[in-house]
C-alpha cells in the first residue's frame, strides 16, 4: 500500500491561522513593531531625499532615485531576514516545545512540514510589502507610472525561491547545531555590506564586490529595481533571473539532500527534541 495522502490546503491553513491567533494574543509587540517599522521608514525617507537633493555619479542610472533605491533594498532585506531566519527559528522553537519530531512523526511529507512553519512568516513579510509601497509612494517619491507589475511579481518569486534554498540550508544548520539563525545572521550582514542593500555594489572594492555576486540577494535588487525604476518587463530581466535559476538549480538539490541528511541523523541520535 501506498503511504496516505495529504491535504496541503488544510495543513497550510491551519499554520496559518494559529499564527494569527498567536500574533493576535501579542498586540502590543505587534503594534510596537508596525511603529518601528514607520519610524524606520521614515527616517530612511529623509535619507533618499538628502542623497537626491545633489547629483551623485556613483548611483549611475539611479540618480535621483535613491529613495526608492534605499526603500527596494529595505523590503528586500525584511523579506530575506523573514525567510532565511524565520524558517531555522521556527525548527528552534518546535525543538523547545518538543513538538518537532511529533510534526514529523505524523503522515504530512517534511517537505510541506517546512513549507507550513514557514509560510506565516513570508506571508507577514508580503503583507509589508504593502507598507512599503505605500511609504513609497507617500514618503519616498515613487512613481508608480514607471513600475512595471509583471517584472515586479517575477523577481518576487524568484526572489522567494532563491531565499528558500538559503532557508533550507539554515535549517539543516539549526537540525544539527540546535541553535537558531545559525545562517542568518552571517547572511544579513554579507548582504547589507556586499548585496547592495544600502549603496551600489560599484563602490566596493574588488573583493566586496566579489562577494556580492554570491549573495542572492544581490540579482534580485538588480531587476527589481529596473523592474521599478525603469519599467523593465520579464524579457529584460534575463541576466538576474538567469542568475537566481542558476543558484535554485545548482544549490537547491543540495540544500534538500543536506537537509534530509540533518533528519535522518537527528532521528538517529534523539535530537529533534534537545534542548
Amino acid at each position: 500500500m501506498g503511504e496516505p495522502r495529504v491535504a496541503i490546503l488544510p495543513v497550510l491553513g491551519a499554520s496559518v491561522r494559529r499564527a494569527l491567533y498567536e500574533t493576535g494574543s501579542e498586540l502590543t509587540p505587534t503594534l510596537m513593531q508596525l511603529v518601528g517599522l514607520a519610524m524606520g521608514l521614515l527616517s530612511q525617507a529623509y535619507l533618499g531625499k538628502l542623497v537626491d537633493s545633489a547629483p551623485n555619479a556613483q548611483l549611475g542610472s539611479y540618480a535621483g532615485h535613491f529613495a526608492t533605491f534605499l526603500l527596494l533594498g529595505t523590503a528586500m532585506l525584511d523579506l530575506q531576514n523573514a525567510i532565511v531566519g524565520g524558517l531555522g527559528q521556527k525548527i528552534r522553537q518546535a525543538q523547545l516545545q518538543g513538538s518537532l519530531e511529533g510534526l514529523l512523526a505524523t503522515p504530512t511529507p517534511p517537505s510541506l512540514v517546512l513549507l507550513a512553519l514557514a509560510l506565516p512568516d513570508v506571508l507577514l513579510a508580503l503583507g509589508r510589502m504593502v507598507i512599503y509601497a505605500i511609504a513609497g509612494r507617500l514618503v519616498f517619491g515613487l512613481r508608480f507610472q514607471t513600475v512595471n507589475p509583471l517584472g515586479v511579481l517575477v523577481m518576487l518569486a524568484a526572489a522567494m525561491a532563491a531565499f528558500g534554498v538559503v532557508a533550507l540550508i539554515g535549517a539543516s544548520l539549526t537540525m544539527l547545531l540546535r541553535r537558531a539563525d545559525p545562517l542568518n545572521v552571517l547572511i544579513a550582514a554579507a548582504s547589507m555590506i556586499a548585496g547592495g542593500v544600502f549603496y551600489p555594489r560599484g563602490i566596493l572594492p574588488h573583493w566586496a564586490g566579489l562577494l556580492g555576486t554570491f549573495l542572492p540577494i544581490a540579482p534580485v535588487l538588480d531587476g527589481l529595481r529596473e523592474a521599478v525604476v525603469h519599467s523593465a518587463g520579464p524579457m529584460q530581466l534575463g541576466e538576474p533571473l538567469l542568475r537566481l535559476g542558476v543558484m535554485v538549480l545548482l544549490v537547491g538539490p543540495m540544500a534538500a539532500w543536506l537537509f534530509g541528511r540533518m533528519l535522518a541523523r537527528a532521528r538517529i541520535d534523539g535530537s529533534l527534541t534537545s534542548y
